[in-house]
């Protein structure tokens, strides 16, 4: 009997030291010191304890709740923009967000005693949203708070850590379904080193071990890299989504026993339909109308300037009482083919021009944005090329994509008629297109990727352009692209879901965003074209057509089904 426990005992200290390295070579995989500006720093109107809370906060846009006063003034009426990216303004402009079209809808249609403010940040859930509206935004003396379009994600609101293990600093607390609840529960620590560290200890505190979806790292550090294991200890044996539904469903009480007035305006039909078995009278479910193709879609998934520019009227109509709201929409499509410019000698290098633009017939000016790290992006300046002594720009073409989705790449040399773009790597080589120039008088060229690459959605993943293979390419992965003898790409995938990613190796991808007002003076036109202009100091302009545009049938209707607002924003005097 004593030998047999001995034996258990000595099988066990094995186990647990074999874990215990695969532990160490864990942490070492999966965690780097987080850089000094990852940590939340003071935010105004905020206390500190609320930021531990969160676990970050983005406050930049124009709209954001720091350039406002906590006390209201006098005959204002007061909106607050509660939720995620798609609230703030992510891969927008800092005028460019939902909120801030929105207050510019209310100024110029007469309605000047209303003020709009932002309380959203990128990459919450519904968890970190009610929190920071719970312990910021309810201060400011809200008559109406808006919440959506999305926000509502249940792997976001299942556990401590949505973000990957790499970036375990953003912590979060949440909510969890005990007693009359739902129960509020903290993150372990006092500083966002101390509450990472405590996170990933090898044996973590009992609240994780309860109440986090993700598996401890003594557990997680057993399983191949890329999956995931359940919590075997977490305190909800059920469904996760069920779980996160009946956690939304306390907290919308919460927030309509303000007394506030709560427009859940969401592009999820389920999330509506939540809303609306809730029956509260001062919760306002409707079903928001999404337009995800171009011009509408920023690169990473979120709303563009016009994309946001349509969201923000669908809340006015909702706001001002409206049962129903017709926006008109443009439809982009390839160019019917037109005989091209005769040649030239040579295509004239780009750096001669000293400024490009584009835009609609109207000229309200489109712009260049470099694509960034993470969900950033930079405008660039109209002298960009000349600046940057840019000699061409090669845009990568894949199949069910327009040119102006293409992803531009700027070169420092010149390219030419034909030059093959290819994958090389350890296995082989392959050809994944040619280039054409648009114009043969310009370098200005494109790669027509259709047969290799389709379109993914989103089309950018951090500073890498990601694609859906449309023939078996995995066997050249990883590798390299280059045009020519250049050097241009590193490629990798495909991954879980398939895709496959070209990560710039000199310079940055850029992207055409549209404005706001997309239509402008347009409006009275039915059809035209979206052109890329050069020029140069001295007058001379070449322009080159992108892309045909053309009015949309009705446009975008929306009927906001149900009861109406129950106290709509009026005129002063109306």
């Amino acid at each position: 009997m004593a030998r047999a426990l001995l034996y258990i005992l000595c099988v066990g200290a094995a186990l647990i030291g074999v874990d215990a390295l695969l532990y160490r070579r864990y942490l070492r995989a999966t965690w780097t010191p987080p850089p000094r500006r990852a940590f939340v720093k003071p935010v105004r109107h905020v206390p500190y304890r609320t930021l531990l809370r969160l676990g970050w906060l983005d406050a930049g846009q124009d709209s954001s709740f720091v350039r406002f006063a906590m006390k209201k003034p006098p005959g204002v009426v007061r909106i607050g923009c509660v939720g995620d990216s798609f609230t703030y303004g992510t891969e927008t402009g800092r005028s460019e967000d939902y909120p801030t079209i929105l207050q510019r809808l209310f100024r110029e249609r007469g309605y000047p005693q209303v003020e709009v403010i932002n309380f959203g940040s990128g990459w919450y859930g519904f968890q970190q949203a009610f929190t920071f509206w719970d312990d910021v935004a309810r201060r400011f003396d809200l008559d109406y708070v808006l919440l959506g379009p999305k926000t509502f994600f249940p792997g976001r609101d299942t556990t401590f850590d949505h973000a990957s293990p790499a970036t375990i600093y953003l912590l979060h607390a949440r909510h969890v379904l005990e007693g009359q609840g739902p129960r509020f529960v903290e993150v372990a620590g006092d500083t966002f080193e101390d509450r990472a560290a405590a996170y990933r200890s090898f044996i973590p505190s009992w609240r994780y071990l309860r109440y986090d979806r993700r598996a401890p790292a003594f557990l997680a550090c057993l399983i191949p890299r890329g999956r995931e294991l359940r919590n075997p200890f977490y305190y909800y044996r059920g469904d996760l989504e069920e779980e996160a539904r009946e956690i939304y469903r306390r907290l919308l009480r919460r927030m309509t026993d303000s007394g506030t007035q709560i427009v859940l305006g969401n592009y999820e039909p389920r999330i509506v339909e939540l809303g609306r078995d809730l029956r509260r009278g001062n919760l306002h479910p409707a079903r928001l109308e999404e337009v995800c193709g171009f011009p509408y879609r920023a690169p990473k998934n979120h709303g563009s300037p016009a994309g946001n520019r349509l969201l923000a009227e669908q809340f006015f109509a909702i706001l001002t009482g409206r049962a129903r709201v017709v926006l008109p929409l443009l439809a982009f499509g390839p160019l019917k083919p037109s005989a091209a410019p005769s040649a030239s000698a040579s295509a004239t290098s780009l750096d001669v021009y000293e400024r490009v633009g584009m835009g609609l017939e109207d000229r309200r000016p489109w712009r260049f944005v470099e694509v960034g790290s993470g969900t950033l992006s930079r405008d660039l300046p109209v002298d960009f090329i000349r600046k940057g002594r840019i000699r061409s720009l090669l845009l990568l073409q894949a199949a069910e994509q327009l040119l102006p989705e293409a992803a531009f790449y700027p070169l420092p040399f010149d390219i030419r008629e034909g030059m093959p773009l290819t994958l090389r790597s350890s296995h082989g080589d392959i050809v994944l297109g040619r280039v054409s120039l648009l114009r043969p008088d310009l370098q200005l060229g494109v790669v027509d990727l259709s047969g290799a690459l389709a379109m993914a959605h989103p089309h950018f993943k951090d500073i890498g352009v990601v694609y859906r293979a449309r023939q078996p390419l995995g066997r050249f992965l990883p590798g390299r692209v280059y045009l020519g003898e250049q050097a241009l790409f590193g490629a990798g995938g495909p991954d879980r879901e398939g895709q496959i990613g070209l990560y710039p190796i000199r310079r940055r991808f850029i992207q055409i965003y549209p404005p706001p007002d997309l239509l402008g003076r347009t409006l009275a036109r039915r059809e035209g074209l979206l052109t890329l202009r050069f020029e140069s100091s001295h007058g001379a302009r070449v322009v080159v057509p992108l892309a045909a545009w053309r009015r949309a049938g009705k446009g975008l209707v929306v009927d906001f089904d149900g009861p109406g607002l129950r106290h709509p924003i009026r005129r002063p005097g109306g």
